[in-house]
């Protein structure tokens, strides 16, 4: 995401929290699910810019520190 390149991940909830519709998800354990889900993000515009503008190390920090003080 980082590098501002189509990213694929395993559908577990810690990356649908943290990525959330900002990358393909496939579901665990199933090569099929994988396969689809690379093909279709190939063919797909790269949403990851909206990604790294959400989280920014700037409001990355001010979310932790939000955290913290609760």
């Amino acid at each position: 995401m980082a590098l501002e390149v189509p990213v694929v991940c395993s559908d577990i909830p810690v990356f649908k929290e943290i990525a959330a519709t900002n990358v393909k998800f496939f579901s665990v354990n199933s090569s099929e699910s994988l396969s689809e889900s690379i093909v279709n993000t190939l063919g797909a515009e790269n949403d990851n810019v909206i990604f790294n503008k959400e989280f920014t190390v700037e409001k990355m920090t001010s979310k932790y520190i939000k955290i913290y003080e609760e």
